[in-house]
């Protein structure tokens, strides 16, 4: 071989094994990737931690709802009618107080002495009639004389009675049984007519105003049902019933106005407090429920995740489900969820649209669902149509505030 050949054949068998050496590692580099690839593919994530509960049916009345004012049957500013210095209050702020009760007197010295003498003058007059009565009889005197007499006695007694209810208007009295608020008036100090003196409330019963659509005329009548709720009193209801509704519906916004009478043994109402009402039917349906957290909305609808076991698992919601009230949801969704955690159930989410009806206790009516179905009632925001999920009900959502829109 000469030495042209070797120059040049000696460089391409080297780069031909160079070549191959790049091969042998591209092709093990490739079926890695490819390896790494396939098992990427088949990879599945982490079921999703939610809570979750079962869906229940119940006996709802249906009603009506509203806003309303809470006012007092009888509720007033005490005030003086005449002026004068007060010289005693007969009463604390805050105390109930009888109808008549005196609350506050005016000095009416005056007054007192005035009458004494109209009362002397109506004595005199009394005696002078009763003489000329007495010569009448015997035909002593004129007629016109015993008139005179007579008149003069009467216009003592209007004397009298006028002065004597000038003295009771010195003394400022309850006009009705009630409580009394922070008084307005110190010891000593005048007061002109007119003047606050004190608040006075009826406060058991108490009404309830509220208004209504005309559409909603037709489903009230009188002694109906009405349970209230007030942001004071957090999952408490108060029970009345309707006693008024206007005859006559408003021009300008086409409503009418309705009245509740509430009691309120206990003084826990007090008026001026806002309230949310439901004017109860007359008959029961019954209907389905989820948690209100449960609800998912969307300006294209609304929706809950409910979740079905993967096909090689127990699912509680395979089997027939009884259908708890609304008092027993908690416990039961607490029981459910923990049997599925026990057994380590896997879960597959399904989002279902649904169409929302009332609300009540935590609790809101919904129709596309069956009672029985495990619904997700946290962490929707984690979840798409498809994702595995596991539940997880370590915090019960029963004891959780709820925030009131």
């Amino acid at each position: 071989m000469s030495i042209g050949i070797k120059r040049w054949l000696y460089p391409l068998l080297a780069g031909i094994g160079i070549l191959g050496v790049l091969l042998i590692f591209g092709g093990i580099k490739a079926c890695s990737i490819m390896g790494m690839m396939k098992a990427f593919a088949n990879m599945k994530p982490p079921p999703v931690s939610v809570s979750a509960a079962p869906v229940a049916q119940t006996s709802w009345r249906p009603a009506i709802s509203a806003i309303g004012t809470v006012t007092a049957v009888n509720g007033v500013n005490v005030s003086s009618e005449l002026a004068g210095k007060v010289i005693s209050i007969d009463f604390h702020s805050g105390d109930p107080v009888k109808k008549g009760q005196l609350l506050v007197q005016l000095d009416d010295s005056q007054e007192q002495a005035l009458l004494h003498q109209y009362q002397a003058q109506e004595k005199l007059n009394k005696n002078n009639f009763d003489r000329a009565l007495s010569l009448r009889k015997k035909n002593l005197n004129s007629k016109q004389d015993l008139d005179n007499a007579r008149t003069q006695y009467e216009m003592s007694q209007a004397q009298v009675a006028q002065e004597q209810a000038v003295i009771a208007k010195k003394a400022i009295r309850a006009p009705f049984d009630g409580i009394v608020g922070i008084r307005q008036v110190n010891l000593g100090q005048y007061v002109n007519a007119g003047t606050a003196i004190v608040n006075l409330e009826q406060l058991d019963p108490l009404y309830v105003t509220f208004t209504l659509p005309q559409a909603d005329v037709s489903r009230l009548h009188l002694k109906q049902d009405v349970a209230l709720t007030l942001d004071g009193y957090p999952g408490k209801t108060f029970m009345g019933t309707l006693s008024a509704i206007n005859p006559a519906v408003s021009e300008q916004s086409r409503t009418v106005q309705a009245q509740a009478s509430v009691p309120n043994p206990k003084h826990l109402l007090h008026p001026g407090m806002f309230a949310n009402l439901r004017v109860l039917s007359d008959n029961s349906k019954q209907v389905i429920v989820v948690p209100r957290t449960a609800i998912t909305y969307t300006l294209y609808g609304d929706s809950v995740y409910v979740l079905q076991a993967q096909k090689d698992q127990s699912s509680p919601s395979g089997q027939t489900a009884a259908k708890p009230s609304t008092a027993t949801m908690a416990a039961t969704a607490k029981t459910a969820a923990g049997a599925a955690m026990s057994s380590k159930t896997i879960y597959t989410a399904k989002q279902v649209f649904v169409h929302v009806g009332d609300t009540r206790n935590g609790m809101i009516e919904v129709t596309g669902l069956k009672p029985g179905m495990l619904v997700v009632t946290a962490g929707q925001i984690k979840l798409h149509p498809g994702a595995s999920a596991a539940i997880d009900n370590s915090v019960d959502l029963s004891k959780v505030p709820e925030l009131t829109p």
